[in-house]
């Protein structure tokens, strides 16, 4: 269990899950995803229970507790959307739950958090953020990127849907389309 791991142990809950703890997505995953820091190594418990994401530990860094356990808060949400989509649920609805994060997401607290993700994951962040309506989260965002990205969402083999030419993201997902 999450809660009973050792203090030093670096994780937090992601995506969908983090949605639903915080009240922001109206159901719970069929698997909870978690993010770990990768250089602590892996859990073969850990990844029984849970859909395992290792990433760096700036990524992580900063994700409030509820409860005891790092949950990620409407800011870190659309970071993970930007970071692992496939935690995040079908994000060409229209209605996903990111909208509703955004909608309670602080701006400054937005760029907070794509200053630890790295400029592609931070153009991401900023489309998505245009796509689901937060016009002043991606603004702020835009305004921190040192220039263009080069950067995707969606798998790498799949047909173009919008090609962000300012953030120099391409959408192969159709995000918010539906």
């Amino acid at each position: 269990m999450v809660s009973s791991r050792p203090p030093d142990f670096r994780l937090s809950l992601v995506g969908t899950g983090a949605a639903f703890l915080r009240g922001l997505a109206e159901r719970a995953p069929d698997r909870y995803a978690v993010a770990v820091d990768r250089d602590q190594g892996g859990s073969v418990a850990l990844a029984a229970s849970y859909d395992v994401v290792k990433t760096t530990e700036p990524r992580i860094a900063g994700i409030p507790d509820l409860r005891g356990v790092p949950v990620s808060d409407p800011a870190h949400l659309l970071g993970d959307a930007a970071l692992w989509p496939s935690a995040c649920g079908d994000l060409r609805d229209a209605d996903h739950w990111l909208r509703g994060a955004l909608d309670v997401a602080d701006a400054q607290r937005v760029v907070v958090v794509a200053a630890r993700v790295g400029h592609a994951a931070a153009a991401r962040m900023a489309f998505l953020a245009g796509r689901f309506g937060a016009l002043d989260a991606a603004a702020a965002l835009a305004e921190t990127l040192p220039g263009r990205a080069r950067t995707r969402i969606g798998p790498a083999g799949a047909t173009l849907v919008v090609r962000d030419a300012i953030l120099g993201v391409d959408d192969r997902l159709g995000v918010a389309t539906r």
